[in-house]
């Protein structure tokens, strides 16, 4: 049993110009978040998110898709489908949650 949260556990509700779906949180950075997910946004796009934080308030964020991709993900060939979004007039728990995840390692510097 795993004695901690890992970004990885973190579902995200996400809504685009086209559509509307939930994904995983991979990878959280001051330059936004990069979001596992088989409905990729546009490049470009508005992208409203959502997500339970860890500690404990909704997080509801706004912000462009800059790239999406799909990258080998593990020997058996299994893709990682994603996007990353540049997070625009983070809100107090989106910042909360960024220096929850810096603690964790989730949140690489730079």
């Amino acid at each position: 049993m795993r004695d901690r949260l890992e970004l990885s556990d973190i579902r995200v509700r996400y809504v685009s110009e086209t559509s509307e779906a939930v994904g995983k949180l991979i990878n959280a950075s001051r330059a936004g978040l990069f979001v596992e997910a088989s409905d990729l946004p546009r490049p470009g796009s508005i992208v409203a998110i959502q997500f339970k934080s860890p500690l404990g308030p909704l997080v509801d964020a706004r912000g462009a898709v800059r790239w999406t991709t799909r990258l080998p993900g593990n020997a058996n060939g299994t893709l990682i489908e994603g996007f990353g979004v540049a997070i625009h007039e983070p809100g107090r728990e989106f910042r909360d949650f960024m220096a929850w995840a810096s603690e964790l390692g989730g949140a690489p510097r730079g």
